[in-house]
């Protein structure tokens, strides 16, 4: 209980969705009921539609009956084993896809040409410190200081920090990123604002304009990865 308060309210969603799932499947057999051939059917039912989801709840089945685990002997819920544990998941295909250099200097570009600046220094951020779009999004004016880009993990709370002499190129572009707003007159912590609402983008509204600017950067070179290829979004 304390470690579940201690996640963040994301996590903890993710892990009551879990939960639910397992209670409408199992909550009427007891403990000792449940075996690893129930877990592993379970899987096998739910994979075939949502492979992710199903390895999420099973992930889940494990750190309950972990916790059963250590209750104490007496406890009618005590387990002395883990039947999750002996369920093979099978390993999820990686979310992301690596874009070769080409393809990024191309999005940067295509960004610029029509305007949406803030998305090819969201581009550039992203290249540099690998982190979430959200992280980039919420990335603050205060977090270019002192030498150093540092910023830290929404999920994780792991701070990170870049020296700028090491992208200069980058902090070449925070710079003028914050000139044009102060051309523009915008207040804030924000540092990429929308161009059109001089407000931090919204996750939907930024991909969508960011699919913009993907379309517009294969307009120079045909091979650039698609929708069809796995096409990462920042």
């Amino acid at each position: 209980d304390r470690l579940y308060r201690d996640l963040r309210a994301k996590t903890q969603r993710g892990y009551d969705w879990n939960l639910k799932i397992l209670e409408q499947e199992f909550g009427d057999d007891p403990v000792q009921a449940l075996d690893a051939a129930a877990i592993e059917k379970f899987y096998l039912l739910h994979r075939e539609r949502t492979p992710a989801k199903a390895r999420a709840c099973v992930v889940m089945a494990r750190i309950l009956f972990a916790f059963a685990g250590r209750l104490p002997r007496d406890s009618p819920e005590w387990l002395a084993d883990n039947p999750a544990r002996k369920v093979r998941l099978k390993g999820s295909p990686p979310s992301a896809v690596v874009w070769p250099r080409m393809a990024l200097a191309l999005m940067v570009e295509a960004a610029d040409k029509i305007g949406l600046h803030s998305i090819g220094t969201a581009i550039a951020l992203k290249e540099w410190l690998g982190q979430r779009q959200r992280d980039v999004l919420a990335f603050e004016r205060a977090a270019f200081r002192d030498g150093a880009i540092v910023v830290e993990q929404s999920k994780t709370g792991a701070r990170v920090a870049l020296p700028v002499a090491v992208v200069a190129k980058l902090a070449r572009r925070l710079e003028d990123e914050l000139a044009r707003q102060r051309e523009r007159n915008v207040a804030g912590k924000t540092l990429l604002l929308c161009e059109t609402t001089s407000r931090p983008w919204s996750g939907d509204h930024f991909r969508h304009e960011f699919a913009r600017v993907r379309a517009k950067a294969a307009e120079k070179w045909p091979a650039f990865p698609g929708d069809g290829d796995g096409a990462p979004v920042l």
